[in-house]
């Protein structure tokens, strides 16, 4: 019998009982290191920057009505739980084009952003430098914006594999050939701060579209048939997927659902 992880307090589940009190931000940005030799931490604003960047690319692939052939913003339109999460993009842009144009261009950003497009452009009170808060509260300012965002963050994450998601990010999760489940477990939870913890340290309000989303761990089955692995799924295999994904402790929040 597969089974799925019943929906928890994700927050309380992931940043709770950090020893050291760390914002989460870092927290999650400890859980990756840099494909580069040096193999630091990405850092928050490059996060930041990937996923906006993506985010108002894919906008402009539909306005242009092409598909984005490269970076974290390129899906497989062959796959029908990618392509699904394509649609529903394009029916909620559909919905607020004027919002969703304007953020899209290249130029409505920080000066890091679209640099080809002002040259001579210098930073004024109304123009941030950076991917930083200030910015990123302008972005998300408005509930349109950060429903697409939702959207595009489950687009990213719906070919749940961790060698895909290392390109698409440019960081790793671990050293490994072979992922362990907790390589799934860190990309879950670096999926659940861009899609909630994100709006929490901006000090804004989380989208609240009725989505219709997949918001699941994908089943143990799947991630030892993706994985070369032969599972048993059973109560062991539970326990101890229990204790090897999640090493912070919890109370009553471990919960699984048959």
């Amino acid at each position: 019998m597969i089974r799925q992880y019943k929906s928890l307090d994700k927050r309380l589940y992931i940043f709770k009982d950090d020893i050291r009190k760390r914002k989460p931000e870092t927290i999650v940005m400890k859980k990756f290191k840099s494909l580069k030799e040096s193999e630091s931490h990405p850092k928050k604003e490059y996060v930041r920057c990937k996923v906006i960047r993506g985010h108002k690319k894919l906008i402009r692939s539909i306005i242009d009505s092409k598909l984005p052939v490269k970076g974290i913003a390129k899906f497989n339109n062959k796959d029908k739980n990618q392509l699904y999460y394509y649609r529903l993009f394009q029916d909620q842009y559909a919905d607020n084009i004027q919002q969703l144009d304007l953020v899209s261009k290249t130029d409505a950003g920080p000066l890091t952003d679209g640099k080809s497009k002002r040259p001579n452009q210098k930073k004024g009170k109304d123009t941030e430098s950076s991917f930083n808060n200030t910015f990123c509260r302008e972005y998300f300012s408005t509930q349109a914006v950060k429903e697409s965002f939702f959207i595009f963050i489950e687009l990213i994450f719906s070919d749940f594999n961790p060698e895909e998601l290392k390109k698409k990010f440019g960081f790793k999760c671990c050293q490994m050939t072979i992922h362990t489940l907790v390589c799934y477990d860190k990309w879950m939870v670096l999926k659940f701060y861009l899609q909630d913890e994100i709006f929490k340290t901006l000090e804004i309000d989380k989208p609240e579209g009725n989505f219709e989303l997949c918001n699941k761990l994908p089943s143990i089955a799947a991630i030892g048939e993706l994985d070369g692995i032969d599972l048993e799924v059973n109560d062991e295999t539970m326990a101890d997927l229990e204790s090897a994904i999640h090493p912070i402790k919890i109370e009553e929040e471990k919960t699984i659902k048959i």
